[in-house]
């Protein structure tokens, strides 16, 4: 009965022991992995904004157009506001 509970007890112990190291172990090679990985996309990331970035510092920049103007200047006579005058009977602007 002795040696029975030794073992299990020795069977125990190994299996925690074991869970711990292989815990440690794993977390160890998770963050170096981590690291590595975050590293070299960081790196990469970079060298591809920095291309795009110096592709378009070379790229000419805008030609500039000349907008021809949207509506001809009215030739009726406005109230100032864009609105026209309506001349009533006689001559006279209602405006006046």
């Amino acid at each position: 009965m002795a040696a029975l509970v030794a073992a299990l007890a020795a069977v125990l112990v190994a299996a925690s022991v074991a869970a711990q190291v292989a815990a440690s172990v794993a977390a160890l090679v998770a963050a170096s992995v981590a690291a590595s990985v975050a590293a070299q996309v960081a790196s990469l990331t970079a060298a591809q904004v920095a291309s795009s970035v110096a592709s378009l510092a070379a790229a000419p920049p805008f030609e500039t157009c000349q907008i021809a103007e949207a509506n001809p200047p009215a030739k009726a006579k406005t109230n100032g506001d864009g609105t026209n005058t309506m001349c009533l009977g006689g001559g006279r602007s209602a405006a006046a």
